[in-house]
């Protein structure tokens, strides 16, 4: 699908976005695998189809490992040069 979107926004997930998200799952006494299995069985009631999803998603995940790897050095040098350019156009705005 083709986003109809025409803005485009980094964002950086930083150490304390990560443990609100943790804290969050905490308050809730929910687990990650718990909320995984609410949701597999209200849709899915045949455990070879679940087992295919399962299968399907562990080798998603480790393209999605290998591919944010490949890439995150990309972003981060695209952030850098972002905030540069802003930081060039202040500076040409003040002076």
């Amino acid at each position: 699908m083709k986003s109809m979107s025409k803005q485009r926004f980094s964002v950086i997930l930083n150490d304390e976005a990560a443990n609100r998200v943790r804290q969050w799952y905490d308050d809730i006494d929910i687990s990650n695998l718990s909320t995984a299995d609410v949701v597999v069985s209200y849709f899915f009631s045949d455990s070879k189809t679940i087992e295919l999803l399962m299968n399907g998603y562990r080798e998603m995940a480790s393209l999605n490992q290998e591919i944010t790897k490949a890439f995150t050095p990309c972003e981060e040098e695209a952030d850098i040069c972002f905030l540069n350019s802003l930081q060039v156009l202040d500076n040409s705005t003040l002076g």
